[in-house]
């Protein structure tokens, strides 16, 4: 598990909690807007590169040209970033307690954004009133940003993700600390998406991995953190989950948690 396990990540969402005042519009306004009616898993070309440090890796300085910290972490000779344009990394370096990610990413240490989060901490940006250090991707940590192969070890999927959709608003709430500013929509930044407490996943014919994920968004949700044609959650390159896993949830099987929930 990454980060502590009482975290705002790895806190499942009470049944209890309430929908936000707006989650029927904000329902509607996802469907109209997808071209699929589901949410998506990442093609190949825009799942996310995780590379796992070893001691014997060497140790490299990376100064972001754009934004974020300035970070030094363990970095395997063999990174290298996504091939679509955003050439996104993540690296998990236990040996110095990072979890650093990377956007266009240019081996061996040049990329114009870092985000870099203490893997032993609660994983909130320190400007959100998180350990200090933790910085970067406007409060996203990079561990938090895609289905990794360790997630599945388990029954289903025990934590809370990042999610792209089509357009967010100029707005946002915990845990981030900032957004990308009007991109046309409705919905900002923060704001968490799950399948409703009362839909039986397994009913829906959902199996394997496909209902180990579809279990975790139930119970922990999907936080909006970026911008993409499709509302998509990414998946660790290599992992090979159809992009049509969760095809058998429609837009109306979710709702919007109040927004600025926290445990």
């Amino acid at each position: 598990m990454t980060f502590t396990a009482d975290s705002y990540w790895n806190t499942a969402i009470p049944g209890t909690v309430t929908r936000d005042t707006e989650s029927d519009d904000f329902i509607s306004w996802i469907a109209g807007h997808s071209t699929k009616n589901y949410l998506a898993l990442s093609t190949d070309a825009w799942s996310m590169p995780v590379y796992r440090s070893k001691a014997s890796d060497p140790l490299r300085t990376i100064n972001p040209t754009g934004t974020g910290p300035t970070v030094s972490v363990r970095i395997p000779t063999n990174a290298v970033p996504m091939t679509g344009n955003d050439a996104a990394c993540l690296i998990l370096d236990t040996t110095t307690d990072q979890g650093v990610g990377r956007f266009e990413y240019d081996p061996p240490s040049s990329a114009s954004g870092v985000d870099r989060y203490y893997l032993s901490s609660e994983g909130i940006e320190e400007r959100a009133g998180g350990t200090t250090g933790n910085r970067g991707h406007r409060g996203i940590p990079g561990p938090q940003s895609c289905i990794r192969s360790d997630h599945l070890s388990t029954t289903y999927i025990r934590t809370r993700l990042k999610i792209a959709i089509p357009g967010t608003a100029p707005w946002h709430v915990f845990p981030m600390i900032n957004d990308e500013g009007d991109k046309g929509g409705v919905i900002g930044e923060g704001m968490i998406l799950r399948i409703k407490p009362g839909v039986d996943v397994a009913a829906r014919g959902l199996t394997g991995d496909a209902y180990k994920v579809a279990q975790g968004i139930k119970r922990y949700g999907v936080l909006v953190g970026d911008n993409g044609a499709q509302p998509t959650l990414k998946q660790e390159r290599g992992l090979g989950l159809p992009t049509d896993a969760l095809s058998a949830l429609s837009w109306s099987d979710y709702e919007w948690v109040e927004r600025g929930w926290r445990p």
